[in-house]
């Protein structure tokens, strides 16, 4: 479970490097943000 969020940390920060340049991926980042932020309640819960 850790290395699966610690994976998902560095692809989040790696995506956010591009969405500087693109605002058009801030939505997808903001997705991706929600999605992480789900999946630790989950795992909270679980």
């Amino acid at each position: 479970m850790n290395f699966r969020s610690s994976h998902l940390c560095n692809s989040f920060y790696f995506s956010g490097d591009k969405n500087v340049r693109k605002p058009a991926t801030l939505r997808g980042f903001t997705l991706i943000e929600l999605l992480v932020v789900i999946a630790i309640i989950a795992i909270l819960i679980a």
